[in-house]
């Protein structure tokens, strides 16, 4: 929105979102996939989101779109993107997670002109760090105290 672009979402919820003017879902998926620039996909990995990102998703994309994968490696179809970006050049896509790391060189992406191969590193940053480290901290914190932890997991 910073760049003056129209932000919309995706989730299986279609509760209001901050910064998203408008957020669909599966009932509308065709809706949304074509009309989009970019796609950036930042999705968890569940068993109900493995393999989403697929032919059925490209088929309804627009033939110029780029798509940028942050989140994990499997929830892309690699055999649905890789003929959807061989048959649709004017299609981009920039990768930063992948299932080996390090990404091998013998990655079919890598032979792909319209494919720009990431080396894992969109997840680290500054800020990132400082907040793991400030979490870090005020788990120690609690851990001390007796207090449940944040972010705890189950």
């Amino acid at each position: 929105a910073a760049f003056d672009m129209h932000v919309l979402g995706y989730d299986l919820k279609t509760d209001d979102r901050p910064h998203f003017e408008k957020v669909y879902n599966q009932d509308n998926l065709a809706e949304f996939l074509g009309q989009c620039d970019y796609i950036v996909n930042c999705m968890p990995l569940f068993p109900s989101t493995e393999g989403m990102l697929c032919k059925a998703w490209f088929d309804q994309m627009k033939m110029n779109v780029t798509i940028v994968n942050v989140g994990r490696k499997k929830l892309i179809n690699d055999h649905d993107l890789i003929s959807f970006l061989k048959e649709n050049k004017d299609a981009t896509a920039v990768l930063d997670m992948f299932e080996k790391v390090p990404n091998p060189f013998t990655n079919p992406y890598r032979r792909l002109s319209n494919v720009l191969v990431l080396p894992g590193v969109t997840a680290i940053s500054q800020e990132i760090n400082q907040k793991l480290a400030t979490l870090i901290a005020e788990n120690m914190r609690r851990l001390r105290s007796g207090e449940p932890f944040i972010n705890q997991i189950v």
